[in-house]
């Protein structure tokens, strides 16, 4: 069973982590490693999303069986 709350509040925080590292005006020159760093953003944020709303897939053995015969 996952932790959920706490990878939550661990991505936050990364994510802020970051986004204050993309502010910062030592990477306003770097045609490098911003680049990186803004698609490791954009990754965690797909990752918190997918933790508060996870995708639900359909799962026919879940359904209900049918006693009406």
């Amino acid at each position: 069973m996952e932790n959920v709350a706490s990878d939550e509040v661990t991505l936050k925080l990364n994510i802020e982590d970051l986004e204050a590292r993309l502010r910062s005006p030592a990477l306003a020159d770097s045609t490098v490693l911003r680049p990186k760093l803004e698609r490791e953003l954009f990754v965690m944020m797909e990752r918190l999303d997918e933790l508060i709303f996870p995708k639900l897939g359909y799962d026919p053995k879940q359904q209900p069986s049918d006693d009406s015969v």
